[in-house]
């Protein structure tokens, strides 16, 4: 059986939900235990996770299409911005991950014609 709560800590100590926590650990007396400790994360809500797969990543795709000429899957074009606009907490690069990066642009040095100086 798995419990969850949700507390706050000050000074060392949870602020909230005490007796539950003790409640809960008097239903395993007697027996070994596993307790994990995490911060809580905030999450999105449902409008923003519609709003999110429905607009922001299908604009990016198309986006990425016109500009680059390459066609990414909504997961591959999800991860691209997470790279780019999010963060990722605790997230480490390995070279064995498949993550799209946007192609080099080349400089055009023979279009200095419209530079004001």
């Amino acid at each position: 059986m798995k419990y969850e709560l949700f507390t706050e800590v000050k000074d060392g100590v949870i602020t909230r939900n005490r007796k539950a926590m003790r409640d809960i650990l008097k239903c395993f007396e007697g027996q070994s235990i596993k307790i994990t400790i995490e911060k809580k994360k905030k999450q999105r809500s449902n409008s923003q996770n519609r709003y999110y797969w429905g607009c922001l990543v299908p604009y990016w795709k198309e986006l990425i299409l016109q500009e680059w000429g390459e066609l990414w899957t909504k997961e591959q074009t999800h991860e691209f911005l997470k790279m780019n606009f999010g963060s990722i907490e605790g997230w480490k690069y390995t070279a064995n991950q498949n993550v799209p990066q946007a192609p080099q642009q080349a400089v055009n040095d023979d279009d200095d014609d419209d530079l004001p100086f």
